[in-house]
């Protein structure tokens, strides 16, 4: 009897959607009704919520699928919305209904400290996307086209001043050519800016996300002490 492999939990990149329709943008070609795998599994006895874990299949292969966390937290009050969050703990690997491994990928994610970027409702994300994205902030006209640069989007995050904004290329017919993301970053000692193309920025979020696990190697390997000869040179 052939079974499937087991999952390395530990390789994964753990990304995080605020909603499941963001979840199936990025991954699409899984389908949009899951397996369950488990309801209600809760990693400690405190009133965190629980998670619930879905296997989404591929639609090209049933046999591969992503495994999902998901949760919806309850906020008590008049005016607490409730927020959604999912957790993709691993991508495109046969059925696996192994409790305890599941459990354990989520714990590692909760200790990277990446669930905590993702805190918004669905709705409240929604009217926020189109006030910035319905106001333009200045057109640049050519005989070729206009370039437009669109409001910007500020989030202040662990002492991280992050500014985004959408410029978009159209030729005279309006017709657009390009658009691009372009982000100043600064910690109030270091800017950096730069550019990136909309077509691509999902291939460029998981390149960073690897670039991070790549940053924690090398930081890894530069605090281990240097190596010493017999003749007590470094």
């Amino acid at each position: 009897m052939n079974f499937p492999p087991k999952v390395d939990v530990g390789v994964h990149l753990y990304p995080t959607f605020a909603t499941a329709e963001q979840y199936h943008q990025i991954r699409s070609g899984h389908t949009p009704k899951p397996h369950i795998v488990a309801h209600a599994l809760r990693l400690d006895e405190d009133d965190t919520p629980a998670w619930n874990i879905a296997f989404h299949r591929r639609t090209d292969d049933s046999r591969l699928g992503d495994v999902v966390a998901y949760r919806i937290d309850e906020h008590r009050g008049v005016y607490a919305m409730p927020r959604s969050l999912l957790l993709l703990l691993a991508e495109d690997i046969p059925f696996d209904n192994d409790l305890d491994r599941w459990r354990l990928a989520i714990t590692q994610a909760l200790h990277r400290g990446t669930l905590s970027d993702v805190r918004a409702h669905p709705s409240e994300m929604l009217a926020d996307h189109l006030d910035h994205r319905s106001t333009r902030e200045r057109t640049y006209r050519n005989p070729a086209g206009s370039e437009t640069w669109w409001r910007p989007r500020i989030v202040h995050y662990r002492g991280v001043r992050i500014e985004t904004r959408i410029k978009t290329m159209q030729t005279t017919d309006g017709r657009v050519t390009a658009q691009d993301a372009a982000i100043s970053i600064t910690d109030g000692e270091h800017p950096r800016r730069f550019s990136i193309p909309v077509a691509i920025l999902d291939q460029v979020i998981s390149a960073l996300g690897i670039a991070r696990d790549d940053a924690e190697a090398v930081n890894l390997e530069l605090t281990r002490p240097n190596d010493i000869d017999p003749r007590g040179h470094a």
